[in-house]
């Protein structure tokens, strides 16, 4: 989808129906946030819905972090027919993203949902790194904005940081792992907070995540509250708190 600041323009992709990861340079502050909007078609193609962020519900960014989550009115997920990417960094399948891979991206051009199109082409890997790729075009319409999602096998893997500077189209493009995104958007306990989707995950005093059981999920102590403590990755956080949103 586009995302529409007072300053520049960006993509953006919904990582749960209320909440909207983008690039920083569209919502740089929070001023800045409580005048950028996000805009798609609607369900039925017919117009497009707009919808102004609400910082004062989410806004979670920091000096580090290229990306950004904001909060999204609850009725424009359904308006616009949109639902929320699956991320990767995990499960049955797995999420690695190797050299040599093959991955899809998906481009929203022409700054804004009105005059502009959505872009859908192939990408090669070239170079994997903890926190980014490199890729280059498989398909001779690629197109690319800051923010534009990338993912493989159906799963949000990677985010647009950087495009190839002028006259250096060979140069390919930079994109951020959602892995190194959420890590760098971890501040404490902020990144569960700002989400406010997860009241049953807090942190214990040694800072490790306690898993609130049911007391259903109890059968051996009936009417107890128990804990269970393990260790939790940045995007399992952001999995288990999306869960319920």
């Amino acid at each position: 989808m586009h995302v529409r600041g007072p300053h520049l323009s960006a993509n953006g992709v919904l990582v749960a129906r209320t909440r909207l990861l983008t690039s920083r340079q569209a919502l740089f502050t929070y001023p800045d946030a409580e005048n950028t909007a996000a805009e798609a078609e609607s369900a039925d193609g017919g117009s497009i819905v707009r919808a102004a962020c609400l910082p004062a519900q989410c806004l979670l960014m920091n000096q580090a972090a290229e990306f950004a989550i904001v909060a999204l009115p609850p009725d424009f997920c359904g308006r616009a027919g949109v639902l929320p990417v699956e991320l990767a960094g995990g499960g049955p399948q797995g999420s690695a993203v190797l050299e040599g891979d093959e991955v899809a991206i998906v481009a929203n051009i022409g700054g804004g949902a009105a005059s502009g199109c959505t872009v859908v082409a192939r990408l090669m890997v070239d170079d994997v790194s903890d926190a980014e790729l490199r890729l280059h075009a498989l398909d001779p319409w690629a197109k690319a904005e800051v923010g534009s999602p990338i993912f493989r096998n159906g799963r949000l893997v990677a985010l647009v940081v950087a495009l190839p500077s002028a006259g250096a189209a060979d140069e390919g493009l930079r994109a951020l792992r959602i892995e190194a995104i959420v890590e760098r958007l971890k501040k404490r306990q902020q990144l569960e907070d700002a989400l406010d989707a997860a009241p049953d995950v807090r942190f214990n005093s040694d800072q490790q995540p306690a898993v609130r059981v049911p007391d259903a999920a109890n059968a051996g102590a009936p009417g107890k509250s128990i804990s269970l403590v393990y260790q939790m990755q940045p995007i399992d956080h952001v999995r288990k708190a999306l869960l319920v949103t």
